[in-house]
């Protein structure tokens, strides 16, 4: 949807994403930081657009269903042993 992801910080999304470039972060559980990244956002379009773009673009490549279940099926295979 080339909408611009704003998410908490935690080690999951990090291996995933990558803040400022493919998402937005904030830190968990804290009103404060979510607001700070909110204001951000509201006077940075320019990087909004470019971040939501980015994000779109690593979706396309690398999260859609039918990539997601190739992979897992791969993987599958893979371990599969011959007898």
């Amino acid at each position: 949807m080339k909408l611009p992801y704003l998410t908490a910080s935690n080690t999951g999304i990090l291996e995933l994403l990558t803040p400022d470039k493919t998402c937005l972060i904030c830190k968990s559980a804290n009103a404060e930081s979510l607001a700070e990244k909110i204001l951000w956002a509201k006077e940075h379009f320019q990087e909004l657009e470019e971040i939501a773009e980015n994000g779109y673009k690593f979706y396309q490549k690398e999260l859609t269903s039918y990539i997601l279940a190739k992979n897992l099926l791969d993987k599958i295979y893979s371990l599969q042993v011959d007898f």
